[in-house]
C-alpha cells in the first residue's frame, strides 16, 4: 500500500482558548494525487474549529453570537479571553460551526414540530394556547 499524504514543514497557527492565544506549531500534509485536500491531523485531533478556536472557545462564541451583535461578540472576546480578531476571522468561525449543526438542525426542527403537533392534539379545547419554544 502506498502512502497517500507527502509531510510538509512545521509551521505556526495562532488559536484562539479560552486562556487566551496560543501558538501552535503544525505540519501540514499533502495528498499525492491530484483532486484532494491538504489537513493538519494536529488541528483535527484537536478538534480545532476553522483552524480558528479550540472546541470549548468555539462553543462559548457561538453562544454569544445569538444574544449580541458582531461587534459585541468581538469585544467580548478581546475583553474575556484576550483574543483580537476580525470580522472575517468571526464569520469563518460561525460559518464551521452552522456548518457542522446543518446535518442535527431537521432533526430537531422535525422533533419540534411534531411535539407541537402533539400538544395540540392533546389540548382540551381547540382554542387553548400551544407554547412554541425553540
Amino acid at each position: 500500500m502506498g502512502r497517500l499524504y507527502r509531510c510538509r514543514r512545521q509551521h505556526p497557527n495562532q488559536v484562539a482558548t479560552l486562556f487566551g492565544p496560543v501558538k501552535l506549531w503544525r505540519r501540514l500534509y499533502e495528498p499525492l494525487r491530484s483532486g484532494g485536500s491538504a489537513i493538519h491531523p494536529l488541528e483535527l485531533r484537536l478538534g480545532i474549529e476553522a483552524g480558528l478556536a479550540t472546541p470549548a472557545l468555539a462553543e462559548r462564541v457561538g453562544q454569544w453570537s445569538i444574544d449580541h451583535t458582531q461587534q459585541e461578540v468581538l469585544d467580548l472576546l478581546e475583553k474575556e479571553h484576550g483574543i483580537e480578531w476580525s470580522c472575517t476571522s468571526l464569520r469563518k468561525l460561525l460559518g464551521s460551526l452552522r456548518d457542522g449543526m446543518a446535518p442535527h438542525r431537521e432533526v430537531y426542527q422535525v422533533e419540534q414540530v411534531v411535539s407541537w403537533i402533539e400538544q395540540a392534539r392533546v389540548s382540551k379545547c381547540s382554542t387553548s394556547k400551544v407554547t412554541l419554544s425553540l
